[in-house]
């Protein structure tokens, strides 16, 4: 079995005199030492921080020092409690409201995301950072992420993707005139679909309804594209364009039909979400441990979000493209083992 890419050791530099030094004396009065040392008492897994340890030839996140591992151990479930209570509090406020103030729709809707933000953190301590393994799989993970030129690279093809396909529409407004033309002319039109006019769903769901809907599928691709081009490589694009026209033609058969079109990359982000999930759970593991569960939720919030916040969301086509992704890893990676 292939060992993920951000578990190899020589990705981590060598040993120099401008990293933290960690030496006995040093363990030997760890709390003191991070309560001096600003830097390992805020310490985070995702924080892009390497000390150097006695006994290693390469600098290494501050969790593998054993004397600092309780103390950082307990740092972290800490502020993992504050935030998991911290999303509680509003859930049970709009709960409250929901029930006894008369607020029936507004309330229950937002008790949802802030119940479902409550499990994410929940979810992050308990299946990922509450064992010395789990913190430093983390750690590895995101210190390959911010130092690798892959990732890098997978960031810069998403950014541009992005970018050219908001300028795209914009001139296509400028030439055209309204928005209503551009999508008469290149949007997923359910009347045009109807007369086998299918290119559509190629260049439809490249178009957006406003800058909101544009830039938060826009914030969503940069992080999910950037990990699945990074981690399972360029069958990616292939799962993004394919999940897009799935998605969208299951909105046009399966989805409300009263407004006669669907648009946004949304459907194939999804599609990315279920690829990275599904490669992860059919063919080997790639993700840190418990990262897996943190992005499900992640879906589910994404999911409920749109579903519960925003008019006329195109929920089959979310649902839809997220499956695809998933059972796509079966045919694209048959003989991955």
């Amino acid at each position: 079995m292939k060992v993920p890419k951000w578990l190899y050791c020589s990705a981590l530099p060598l040993k120099d005199r401008t990293a933290i030094e960690i030496t006995s004396e040093v363990k030997r009065h760890s709390d003191a030492f991070m309560h001096e040392n600003g830097q390992l008492k805020a310490w985070q897994p995702q924080q892009n921080l390497l000390i150097n340890i006695d006994g290693y030839s390469r600098k290494l996140p501050p969790i593998y020092c054993e004397k600092l591992q309780q103390s950082i151990m307990r740092n972290l479930k800490c502020k993992h409690q504050y935030m998991f209570v911290g999303y509680l509090v509003p859930t049970i406020i709009f709960l409250i409201n929901f029930l006894f103030l008369g607020f029936k729709i507004d309330a229950i809707e937002w008790s949802f995301i802030f119940l479902l933000m409550s499990i994410l953190y929940a979810v992050e301590y308990y299946c990922g950072l509450n064992t010395i393994r789990g913190i430093k799989e983390r750690a590895l993970f995101f210190n390959w992420f911010y130092n690798s030129s892959l990732v890098g690279k997978s960031l810069l093809i998403c950014t541009l993707f992005g970018i050219a396909i908001g300028v795209t529409q914009l001139l296509l407004f400028q030439y055209l005139g309204n928005e209503d033309e551009v999508f008469k002319v290149f949007g997923v039109m359910y009347d045009d679909l109807r007369q086998h006019q299918y290119w559509r769903l190629i260049t439809g769901p490249l178009l957006h309804y406003s800058i909101l809907h544009y830039l938060n599928n826009f914030l969503m691709l940069s992080m999910i594209g950037t990990l699945c081009l990074s981690l399972i490589g360029y069958k990616s694009v292939l799962v993004f364009f394919s999940g897009n026209a799935i998605g969208a033609y299951f909105q046009f058969t399966l989805g409300l039909q009263h407004l006669n079109n669907c648009g946004g990359i949304s459907f194939g982000v999804y599609s990315l979400f279920g690829f990275i999930l599904g490669f992860n759970f059919f063919i080997r593991k790639i993700l840190p441990k418990g990262f897996f569960l943190s992005l499900l939720v992640i879906v589910l919030i994404g999911f409920l979000f749109s579903e519960l916040l925003i008019i006329n969301s195109a929920s089959v086509g979310h649902v839809v493209g997220f499956f695809f992704g998933v059972f796509s890893n079966l045919f694209l990676f048959r003989s991955a083992k």
